[in-house]
């Protein structure tokens, strides 16, 4: 006896493949509309993001140049710019240097800096404390 040969499974096998190409044919409208809606909820996510990128560009630019003119309109800088002397210019822009000193509340004191302004130099309290200084900042003692 084969499959097709009564009308009742010819019915079920019918319906079953018409089940199954409404719902493949609902699955791919629902598909192509979940994606279309991804992707414009990704670009104006972008969109957005890119502005405030932009603003914050902005802002930090615009922060700097006030920076920059008041730094420029201390009167020891001017005065030592119009003074055109090598060292009065010399006192006011000397080079800083910034390091990174661990810090422990029970020992006070673990590093004094020490020597001349030109060749200076970091007396430490202890050799561990020299050694987690090195590995903050990535040299080594010497």
């Amino acid at each position: 006896m084969s499959v097709l040969s009564s009308l009742t499974n010819r019915i079920f096998l019918a319906s079953a493949l018409l089940v199954l190409a409404s719902m493949g044919v609902a699955i791919s409208r629902v598909n192509v509309s979940v994606s279309a809606q991804a992707e414009n909820d990704l670009e104006a996510g972008l969109s957005e993001a890119a502005s405030l990128v932009d603003r914050l560009s902005r802002t930090e630019f615009n922060d700097f140049v006030v920076k920059a003119a008041l730094i420029a309109d201390l009167p020891v800088l001017k005065g030592a710019a119009a003074t055109e002397d090598p060292p009065t210019v010399g006192v006011t822009t000397r080079t800083i240097v910034s390091v990174e000193v661990p810090h422990c509340g029970q020992h006070k004191g673990g590093a004094q800096l020490s020597g001349t302004p030109s060749n200076p130099h970091i007396k430490f309290r202890s050799y561990r404390y020299l050694r987690a200084f090195c590995q903050a900042n990535g040299t080594v003692p010497g």
